[in-house]
């Protein structure tokens, strides 16, 4: 199976590339799983134990869970899964902290919208901030080109 069969349902370029990437980085393991939820349409049973970033403790995390109880989508669950594991194997424990933070806010984050209203009023309104604001967009274009040039190459890679 490739990734290309894995990601022809979602939506736009950007998603199918973005979440190309994410399953060609992902372990071994949760290619394996990513490959035999499409395969059989069944989640796999996959527990991951997480050191407490603390230090003081140890705890289980499953995928059955993070669809069940955490509301993630199954795909969305097998990646969290990989960066919980990566995130768990590093020393500084940041990234753990942050990717457990994200299960405590569930799917209820919110998400601010930029309209062209507000693009508007942000240009007339403060040439510096709406100069800085071309330059990001400008530096995420250059970075989704680079990225949709490599697209073809990940989408042909087998898990």
């Amino acid at each position: 199976m490739k990734i290309k069969d894995i990601i022809t349902s979602l939506g736009n370029v950007k998603s199918k590339v973005h979440i190309a990437y994410r399953i060609n980085k992902c372990s071994p393991q949760i290619k394996q799983a990513i490959a035999q939820l499409y395969k059989d349409r069944v989640l796999p049973k996959i527990e991951m134990g997480i050191q407490s970033p603390d230090g003081n403790g140890y705890f289980e995390v499953s995928l059955s869970d993070l669809v069940s109880l955490y509301g993630m989508d199954d795909l969305a669950a097998l990646l969290f899964l990989d960066d919980l594991d990566k995130a768990n194997a590093k020393s500084d424990k940041t990234d753990l902290w942050n990717l457990l933070g994200m299960l405590s806010i569930g799917k209820h984050q919110s998400r601010m919208v930029v309209t062209d209203e507000l693009l508007e009023y942000v240009q007339k309104s403060a040439p510096d901030v709406w100069d800085s604001y071309q330059e990001i967009v400008e530096k995420e274009n250059t970075v989704s080109q680079d990225l949709e040039n490599d697209y073809e190459k990940v989408i042909e890679s087998e898990l």
